[in-house]
């Protein structure tokens, strides 16, 4: 019976008889429970109305009036039946402590029968307490202790608080309000500054970059215009030095005519500027600048003047109107200038004299003095109005 045998492991059944004696020891403590909770609430244990009747009992039997004590309990159980038991308890307890008082006394005495016939009326009346919602007070239970009234809290200005309160939050939330807003201006005038020191500097880089590349154009532009001199210096040089192996030439007379290289033309005017209406002196200078004495053809037919403005637009020319004539050679001797000067009339010209000729406008021009082919350096003449 111990060890249960089935087709199941024995642990199976050794659960299932832990579970139903589990079971069966939680119904028997709620049953335990229910009843002691029926046996408290229902009926009240009175010890101080159990104390007479053990009294009685150890005592004689009672004649006279002490005899009826139990019938007069009775009766007043009787008469409280229909109302509550506890007042019948109540009564037979003020009964026996009339009996159990007048003990001691004479049974013969009247007084002491008047009294005892009396007590278990009037005491029974006189003392039964009444039930309350909680149930009856057992007689030997010690008195409920006193309560003391607590005085209402002090009256408070709420409408005083109230506002206060409302004021202070106001005023919180008005200085938040400040904190926050001077914040935002500071951090908007924080981003402004950045974002100004960003344009700046973008703009100061942009402008480094476009000064770089002004800086590196001009170099290329120097180094192109070096160059060109460079060239030009070379050709004069491999000219000149073409030239100097040359075999001299001679004219029909037997001079030595000058090498284009030996010869320096110049333009030159009478004055730097002019008033609009005058009549410029414009001059040609020819220079030997070699070593030896040649003979330099100056007629006036190779002799020619040019004026343009500072754009490069033709002006006027001596060779439009009033070509040079005549034939002329001049010896130049080492280090020698012979100057040429004509009289320009200030107005314009076109080729073959073409158009009419009217005065120039006030500017300046460079006028260019050419012989046989070859451009002299050039001079500025200044018109004012």
């Amino acid at each position: 019976m111990m060890h249960p045998v089935g087709p199941l492991p024995s642990r199976v059944y050794w659960i299932r008889r832990a579970i139903a004696i589990g079971a069966a020891v939680i119904v028997l403590v709620l049953l335990a429970w229910f009843v002691v909770s029926k046996a408290t609430g229902g009926e009240p244990t009175n010890t101080g109305a159990q104390t007479p009747a053990v009294a009685q009992s150890s005592s004689g039997p009672l004649t006279g009036v002490l005899a009826s004590a139990p019938a007069a309990s009775s009766a007043a159980d009787s008469s409280a039946a229909g109302g509550s038991g506890a007042v019948s308890s109540a009564g037979a307890s003020g009964a026996t402590s009339g009996a159990q008082s007048s003990a001691p006394s004479s049974a013969n005495s009247k007084p002491a029968k008047d009294s005892a016939a009396s007590t278990p009326g009037s005491t029974g009346a006189a003392t039964t307490p009444k039930p309350t919602s909680g149930g009856v007070k057992p007689a030997g239970s010690a008195p409920a202790p006193e309560r003391t009234a607590t005085p209402p809290p002090a009256t408070v200005d709420t409408k005083a608080e109230q506002a206060a309160a409302a004021k202070t939050a106001a005023e919180q939330a008005a200085k938040d309000k400040a904190a926050k807003d001077k914040a935002a201006k500071q951090q908007a005038a924080k981003d402004k500054a950045e974002q100004a020191a960003k344009q700046e500097a973008a703009k100061q880089e942009a402008a480094k970059q476009e000064a770089a590349k002004k800086a590196e154009a001009e170099k290329k532009a120097a180094d192109k215009a070096a160059a060109a001199k460079a060239a030009a210096e070379k050709k004069a040089a491999a000219e000149k030095a073409a030239a100097a192996k040359a075999a001299p030439t001679t004219d029909a007379q037997g001079r030595l005519i000058c090498q284009p290289s030996a010869v320096k033309l110049t333009t030159t005017s009478g004055a730097p500027s002019y008033q609009v209406g005058d009549k410029p002196i414009l001059g040609l200078v020819v220079t030997n600048t070699s070593d030896t004495a040649c003979a330099q053809d100056t007629s006036g037919a190779k002799q020619v003047f040019t004026a343009s403005t500072k754009g490069g637009q033709r002006v006027w020319s001596t060779n439009d109107c009033f070509p040079g004539t005549g034939t002329e050679t001049r010896m130049l001797q080492p280090g020698e200038s012979v100057p040429f000067n004509i009289k320009w009339a200030g107005t314009t010209s076109q080729p073959g004299c073409a158009g009419e000729r009217v005065e120039v406008k006030p500017g300046k021009y460079v006028v260019t003095a050419q012989l046989a082919g070859r451009n002299a350096e050039p001079v500025t003449v200044t018109f004012n109005s």
